[in-house]
Protein backbone atom coordinates (compact mmCIF):
# COMPACT_ATOMS: atom_id res chain seq x y z
CA UNK A 1 0.00 0.00 0.00
CA UNK A 2 1.27 3.32 -0.91
CA UNK A 3 1.02 6.44 1.17
CA UNK A 4 -0.46 9.76 -0.42
CA UNK A 5 0.97 13.09 -0.29
CA UNK A 6 -1.29 14.93 2.85
CA UNK A 7 -2.78 17.94 2.10
CA UNK A 8 -4.02 17.21 -1.73
CA UNK A 9 -3.63 19.26 -4.37
CA UNK A 10 -4.68 23.17 -3.01
CA UNK A 11 -2.33 22.47 -0.32
CA UNK A 12 0.59 20.16 -0.96
CA UNK A 13 2.56 21.60 -3.54
CA UNK A 14 2.41 25.30 -1.34
CA UNK A 15 4.61 22.81 1.24
CA UNK A 16 7.00 23.05 -1.37
CA UNK A 17 7.31 27.18 -1.62
CA UNK A 18 11.39 27.08 -0.64
CA UNK A 19 11.75 24.08 -2.43
CA UNK A 20 10.41 25.28 -5.53
CA UNK A 21 12.38 28.82 -5.13
CA UNK A 22 15.56 27.59 -4.40
CA UNK A 23 15.12 25.40 -7.75
CA UNK A 24 14.46 28.42 -9.49
CA UNK A 25 17.72 29.61 -8.29
CA UNK A 26 19.25 26.37 -8.59
CA UNK A 27 18.68 26.05 -12.34
CA UNK A 28 19.63 29.72 -13.24
CA UNK A 29 23.00 28.41 -11.39
CA UNK A 30 23.85 25.64 -13.37
CA UNK A 31 23.01 28.22 -16.50
CA UNK A 32 25.33 30.53 -15.75
CA UNK A 33 27.72 28.09 -14.85
CA UNK A 34 27.52 26.48 -18.06
CA UNK A 35 26.75 30.21 -19.86
CA UNK A 36 30.33 30.50 -18.33
CA UNK A 37 28.65 33.55 -16.24
CA UNK A 38 30.00 34.45 -12.75
CA UNK A 39 27.63 33.14 -9.74
CA UNK A 40 27.69 35.33 -7.31
CA UNK A 41 28.66 32.93 -4.10
CA UNK A 42 30.00 30.37 -5.74
CA UNK A 43 33.34 30.45 -7.63
CA UNK A 44 32.39 27.43 -9.70
CA UNK A 45 35.70 27.49 -11.77
CA UNK A 46 37.38 26.02 -8.46
CA UNK A 47 35.38 22.50 -9.31
CA UNK A 48 36.40 22.06 -12.78
CA UNK A 49 38.18 18.82 -13.28
CA UNK A 50 37.41 18.35 -9.33
CA UNK A 51 34.69 15.41 -8.87
CA UNK A 52 31.45 15.99 -9.88
CA UNK A 53 30.77 14.34 -6.38
CA UNK A 54 32.47 17.80 -5.08
CA UNK A 55 30.49 20.05 -7.74
CA UNK A 56 27.12 18.54 -6.37
CA UNK A 57 28.20 19.34 -2.50
CA UNK A 58 29.45 23.04 -3.22
CA UNK A 59 26.19 23.71 -5.41
CA UNK A 60 24.02 22.06 -2.89
CA UNK A 61 25.52 24.36 -0.17
CA UNK A 62 25.03 27.58 -2.02
CA UNK A 63 21.36 26.96 -3.02
CA UNK A 64 20.53 25.33 0.17
CA UNK A 65 21.80 27.97 2.09
CA UNK A 66 20.33 28.30 5.57
CA UNK A 67 16.75 28.01 4.88
CA UNK A 68 14.33 25.45 7.30
CA UNK A 69 14.10 23.18 4.14
CA UNK A 70 17.84 23.44 3.85
CA UNK A 71 18.06 19.45 4.38
CA UNK A 72 15.50 18.57 1.64
CA UNK A 73 17.11 21.21 -0.85
CA UNK A 74 21.09 19.83 -0.69
CA UNK A 75 19.93 16.29 -0.82
CA UNK A 76 17.55 16.79 -3.73
CA UNK A 77 20.82 18.64 -5.35
CA UNK A 78 23.12 16.16 -4.90
CA UNK A 79 20.64 13.46 -6.09
CA UNK A 80 19.54 15.34 -9.16
CA UNK A 81 23.52 16.03 -9.85
CA UNK A 82 24.63 12.60 -8.99
CA UNK A 83 21.50 11.12 -11.92
CA UNK A 84 22.33 13.07 -14.49
CA UNK A 85 25.98 13.63 -14.61
CA UNK A 86 29.04 10.90 -14.16
CA UNK A 87 30.05 10.80 -10.73
CA UNK A 88 33.17 9.35 -11.66
CA UNK A 89 33.92 11.91 -14.02
CA UNK A 90 35.68 15.04 -13.55
CA UNK A 91 33.04 18.19 -13.72
CA UNK A 92 33.02 20.15 -16.94
CA UNK A 93 30.68 23.11 -17.36
CA UNK A 94 30.46 22.11 -20.67
CA UNK A 95 28.25 18.90 -19.43
CA UNK A 96 25.89 20.98 -18.54
CA UNK A 97 23.91 21.15 -21.59
CA UNK A 98 20.04 22.70 -21.85
CA UNK A 99 19.23 19.14 -21.62
CA UNK A 100 21.13 17.90 -19.10
CA UNK A 101 20.06 20.70 -16.85
CA UNK A 102 16.66 20.08 -17.58
CA UNK A 103 17.34 16.51 -16.32
CA UNK A 104 18.80 17.67 -13.38
CA UNK A 105 15.51 20.12 -12.23
CA UNK A 106 13.07 17.35 -13.01
CA UNK A 107 15.48 14.88 -10.77
CA UNK A 108 15.55 17.78 -8.61
CA UNK A 109 11.58 18.21 -7.63
CA UNK A 110 11.35 14.28 -7.69
CA UNK A 111 13.75 13.78 -5.40
CA UNK A 112 12.24 16.62 -2.89
CA UNK A 113 8.86 15.70 -3.45
CA UNK A 114 9.92 12.25 -2.39
CA UNK A 115 11.57 13.15 0.63
CA UNK A 116 8.46 14.81 2.09
CA UNK A 117 6.11 11.98 1.07
CA UNK A 118 8.71 9.67 3.10
CA UNK A 119 8.52 12.44 5.79
CA UNK A 120 4.74 12.28 5.88
CA UNK A 121 4.91 9.15 6.13
CA UNK A 122 7.47 8.67 9.14
CA UNK A 123 6.32 5.91 11.59
CA UNK A 124 4.69 4.27 9.10
CA UNK A 125 7.92 3.13 7.17
CA UNK A 126 9.84 2.35 10.38
CA UNK A 127 6.79 -0.10 12.11
CA UNK A 128 7.27 -2.22 9.05
CA UNK A 129 8.74 -5.35 9.48
CA UNK A 130 9.49 -5.80 5.74
CA UNK A 131 12.26 -4.05 4.71
CA UNK A 132 12.55 -5.28 1.65
CA UNK A 133 9.15 -4.46 0.61
CA UNK A 134 9.53 -0.85 2.21
CA UNK A 135 12.15 -0.17 0.12
CA UNK A 136 10.25 -1.65 -2.98
CA UNK A 137 7.33 0.67 -2.19
CA UNK A 138 9.56 3.86 -2.12
CA UNK A 139 11.41 3.24 -5.17
CA UNK A 140 8.07 2.74 -6.83
CA UNK A 141 6.82 6.17 -5.39
CA UNK A 142 10.36 7.98 -6.34
CA UNK A 143 9.57 6.06 -9.83
CA UNK A 144 6.09 7.27 -10.15
CA UNK A 145 6.67 11.27 -8.85
CA UNK A 146 9.70 11.28 -11.62
CA UNK A 147 7.52 9.94 -14.54
CA UNK A 148 4.63 12.80 -13.29
CA UNK A 149 7.07 15.71 -12.81
CA UNK A 150 9.08 14.13 -16.50
CA UNK A 151 5.77 14.59 -18.24
CA UNK A 152 4.64 17.89 -17.21
CA UNK A 153 7.71 19.43 -17.87
CA UNK A 154 8.24 17.84 -21.37
CA UNK A 155 4.60 18.94 -21.73
CA UNK A 156 5.64 22.29 -20.89
CA UNK A 157 8.76 22.77 -22.51
CA UNK A 158 6.87 21.74 -25.95
CA UNK A 159 4.71 24.48 -25.11
CA UNK A 160 6.59 27.54 -24.35
CA UNK A 161 10.34 26.38 -25.19
CA UNK A 162 13.46 25.50 -22.95
CA UNK A 163 13.78 28.34 -20.57
CA UNK A 164 16.54 27.91 -17.35
CA UNK A 165 15.56 31.42 -16.11
CA UNK A 166 14.78 31.52 -12.19
CA UNK A 167 10.69 32.64 -12.43
CA UNK A 168 10.87 29.62 -15.57
CA UNK A 169 11.81 26.96 -13.69
CA UNK A 170 9.86 27.85 -10.78
CA UNK A 171 6.49 27.98 -13.25
CA UNK A 172 7.80 24.42 -14.08
CA UNK A 173 8.07 23.15 -10.88
CA UNK A 174 4.98 24.51 -9.69
CA UNK A 175 2.64 23.31 -12.57
CA UNK A 176 4.78 19.64 -12.35
CA UNK A 177 3.80 19.42 -8.48
CA UNK A 178 0.36 20.29 -8.86
CA UNK A 179 0.64 17.45 -11.34
CA UNK A 180 1.87 14.98 -9.09
CA UNK A 181 -0.79 16.09 -6.48
CA UNK A 182 -3.57 16.00 -8.85
CA UNK A 183 -1.96 12.12 -9.79
CA UNK A 184 -2.25 11.09 -6.07
CA UNK A 185 -5.13 12.24 -5.48
CA UNK A 186 -6.64 10.57 -8.31
CA UNK A 187 -4.68 7.35 -7.39
CA UNK A 188 -6.66 4.19 -6.24
CA UNK A 189 -4.75 2.21 -3.67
Amino acid sequence: MRDKPRGGAGIGPRRLGRVISSGGSFGETLKNIADGNDVEGLDASRYTGKTVDQFAQAIAEHVGGDSPDADIICVAVQEAIEQALDLDTDFDPSSLTDDNIAQIMIEYLSQSIFQIVVNDAGNSWSRSKDVVNTARCEAEILDLTREHVEQSFAAQVQQTGINLGSEAVEKYMRTAAQHVWETWERYDD
